[in-house]
């Protein structure tokens, strides 16, 4: 009787674990709203050939405070997109060109977004 409980608890407890959905956090989650606000709106995205360094003065990242570590900000990107949030650009921007952006906070001041190249995949060159 006891093998029969206990092997019951183990097949609930690994049927709990492979239904129970595993989602990553929003990608550059932070805890401000507003932040999280700007993020989250749906815009037009007509980037063609900007320099990375400009992006904060583009339609629609202005106001975005960024950073480039290791990044050249006279290279390139291109991004187009129809009403799409800025995460979810910045998302696609970043698996696009290999970047990892993280989100740095400082109480009372809107985030910083750390833009750095990633390791090389194949097929993909990354900013210079």
């Amino acid at each position: 009787m006891r093998i029969v409980y206990l092997l019951t608890v183990v097949v609930l407890t690994m049927a709990t674990a492979c239904f129970t959905p595993n989602t990553p956090p929003p990608f550059l989650k932070v805890n401000d709203p507003a932040w999280n606000t700007w993020l989250n709106t749906k815009v037009d995205i007509a980037i063609k050939e900007v320099p990375m360094g400009d992006l904060p003065n583009r339609p629609p990242f202005e106001g975005l405070k960024m950073v480039l570590n290791g990044i050249d900000g006279s290279s390139a990107i291109t991004m187009e997109g129809e009403q799409t949030t800025r995460r979810q650009a910045l998302e696609k921007m970043a698996f696009k060109y290999n970047l990892t952006m993280s989100a740095v906070t400082k109480p009372g001041e809107t985030p910083t977004i750390v833009f750095s190249n990633r390791e090389a995949r194949p097929g993909i060159t990354p900013l210079k």
